[in-house]
């Protein structure tokens, strides 16, 4: 019985189970899986010095356990063991591992449009991890040492989503796994540039990045968060509250998922301030010249006008630039614009019309004067064009008139006898020309108190009162003009004018004369003496009158009989022959003398003189009383007796 009983116990010993294997696990279980044996519903599991009783499931299949409460990443030797009657079978051994602990403090560190770089700490001893994305796993080693691991993705698409599994490997079990999504950067923006700018602002333009439709502008320590409009086209954008004249660099980045792309750069500037105190400070006809400030320490100005554009560069040091325009149209507005010019980039621009000078009235001339005025003539430069006429201090606006032709304008209220300088500006647009100048003069007064003071046959003497000791004179007749300077000194001026024609009426004009310029003449007329009568006779007498006897001079003279302190005109009867005229009521056997005038206008001749008597008959008549019968040659012959004691009477008397 004993022998059968030991034998019994011997072949009690149950066999081991078949298909014992690990099924599955994670950081803190292992899942354990094997076959029933037999009848046998009692197992042991062995590990780590623990045991666990374990009884099988009623019915068929495969026994599952799962031992928890494991180290993960940990290998543990299971020792299985099937269990009759209180009996183990010999036991079947398998290793298996739990899970490792998923990686920690994984992300995205860096990325650029092809790559996104991702990090994680270790998991204590466990130096395998696979990434899983896009369908593709990657097998990773950690590097030795302390320290998180790194590892860049490379090839993706740029500006795209991506989502990464990060399983840490323990004996080929990896951990659960963790997730964390990450993006590539966005392509940065093409056709970045400056589109325009003003003196505070820069506007700035570039395309869209496929759907990427946020951009970050960053300047100046300043980031400016941009969302493209909707649709197509390019993005445009203003930057404002610059400072004028200033460069600045612009980075943009394209964002997508809070992800910039790796940026863009340009440099632009603001446009400066427009010059100060831009003006036209002077002009002659083919130029103007033109002044403003500078701009800060810009140096560059474009000035542009009539399609043209003059590149000027500031002279070095302070003070104002200037700038003369040549080569322009006498007579002509023209608007310039000044740019000032940093980096390029003009201002906005201020504008100024200025004009050239017009060219000077031709022919410039005098025309004509009197004692107050002076008449200037001048040709027109054009209709457009005005005059200034200034003289002494004092200045005439002129419009021309109207039509074609010259223009003439007196200036009046003059002194006389006065030398002018007249200058003639032609103006445009209240520019003057340079200016033509002449001298002229107003004609001198007349001379006062002109008269004859004397006159014979062939002369006759006129005298005036000085004007000015500046003044000479012209005096004219019969078509002759003498030039008479006066004296010095004080007193009126005399001049005789001889080689006159006697008996004849003169009309002189004596002008004053100023710079070759004449006063208007003051005229008076005077006559020459008449020629004395010839032939002037006593042509008989008695003894109280005496018969005189004379030739007409011609028909417009008479006669002046002078005699014995009275005057006797007479007037010659009309027709040729002699005038004879006798004179009565003298007294008898007198001597007396006549002087003859012939008269002209008044003006007497020089006079001719005869002496003549009367008869002296008183004796003569005692005789005769006492002859009174004689015959008449008795008669004849006594009177002859007699005649040379009364003509010895006479001649004593």
């Amino acid at each position: 019985m004993n022998c059968c009983g030991s034998y019994k116990l011997l072949n009690a010993t149950p066999p081991n189970t078949n298909s014992f294997t690990s099924t599955g696990q994670n950081e803190t279980s292992i899942t354990l899986q094997w076959n029933k044996v037999n009848n046998s519903g009692s197992f042991i599991l062995q590990f780590d010095g623990t045991e666990i009783n374990i009884t099988a499931p009623d019915g068929d299949g495969a026994v599952t356990h799962t031992v928890s409460s494991l180290t993960a990443g940990t290998k543990y030797t299971f020792t299985l063991f099937s269990v009759f009657e209180n009996i183990r079978s010999s036991g079947v051994n398998i290793t298996a591992v739990t899970a490792p602990q998923n990686a920690e403090s994984l992300k995205s560190i860096v990325q650029d449009e092809t790559s996104i770089t991702l990090q994680w700490n270790k998991v204590n001893n466990t130096g395998s991890f696979i990434l899983l994305f896009d369908s593709t796993e990657i097998n990773i080693t950690a590097p030795d040492g302390d320290g998180a691991v790194t590892h860049t993705v490379s090839s993706l698409t740029a500006g795209t989503k991506y989502t990464f599994t990060l399983f840490s490997v323990f004996e080929n079990i990896r951990s659960s796994g963790v997730n964390i999504t990450a993006v590539t950067a966005p392509q940065n923006a093409q056709a970045f540039k400056s589109t325009g700018q003003n003196e505070t602002s820069i506007t700035l333009q570039w395309n869209k990045v496929n759907n990427t439709s946020s951009f970050i502008l960053q300047f100046n320590g300043t980031e400016i968060h941009i969302t493209a409009p909707d649709g197509d086209g390019a993005v445009t954008h203003t930057v404002s509250s610059l400072t004028a004249g200033t460069k600045y660099t612009f980075t943009l980045f394209s964002v997508f998922e809070n992800i910039r792309s790796s940026g863009v750069n340009i440099i632009a500037v603001t446009a400066p301030q427009n010059a100060q105190a831009f003006k036209s400070t002077g002009q002659d006809e083919t130029s103007i010249t033109l002044q403003w400030n500078k701009v800060n320490d810009t140096g560059s100005f474009i000035l542009q006008f009539n399609g043209a554009e003059i590149n000027i560069t500031a002279p070095d040091g302070d003070g104002a630039v200037t700038h003369t325009v040549s080569s322009l149209t006498a007579g002509t507005k023209y608007t310039f614009t000044l740019f000032s010019v940093f980096e390029n980039i003009r201002s906005s621009g201020v504008n100024i019309t200025a004009v050239t000078a017009p060219q000077n009235a031709q022919a410039f001339k005098l025309t004509g004067q009197d004692e107050t005025s002076i008449t200037l003539q001048w040709n027109k430069v054009n209709n457009n064009t005005s005059f200034i006429l200034q003289f002494d201090g004092t200045e005439i606006n002129i419009t021309a008139p109207d039509g074609d032709g010259a223009v003439t304008h007196t200036v009046s209220f003059l002194t006389a006898g006065t030398k002018y300088t007249f200058t003639l500006f032609s103006v445009f647009e209240n520019i003057r020309s340079s200016g033509v100048n002449i001298t002229a003069v107003t004609a001198p007064q007349n001379a006062e108190s002109l008269k004859s003071t004397g006159q014979n046959e062939t002369c006759i003497t006129l005298q005036w009162n000085k004007v000015n000791n500046n003044t000479s004179f012209i005096l004219q007749f019969d078509g002759t003009e003498i030039n008479i300077t006066a004296p010095d000194g004080d007193g009126a001026v005399t001049h005789t004018v001889s080689s006159l024609t006697a008996g004849t009426k003169y009309t002189f004009t004596l002008f004053s004369v100023f710079e070759n310029i004449r006063s208007s003449g003051v005229n008076i007329t005077a006559v020459t003496a008449p020629p004395n009568t010839n032939s002037f006779t006593s042509t008989g007498q008695n003894e109280t009158s005496i018969t005189l006897q004379w030739n007409k001079v011609n028909d417009n003279t008479s006669f002046i009989l002078q005699f014995n302190g009275a005057k006797i005109n007479i007037t010659a009867p009309d027709g040729d022959g002699a005038v004879t005229h006798t004179v009565s009521s003298l007294t008898a056997g007198t001597k007396y003398t006549f002087t003859l005038f012939s008269v002209f206008e008044n003006i007497r001749s020089s006079g001719v003189i005869v002496t003549a008597s009367t008869e002296y008959v008183i004796g003569l008549n005692i005789r005769l009383q006492s002859y009174g019968q004689l015959s008449d040659s008795d008669l004849q012959g006594l009177l002859e007796e007699v005649e040379s004691p009364i003509e010895q009477q006479v001649r004593s008397s």
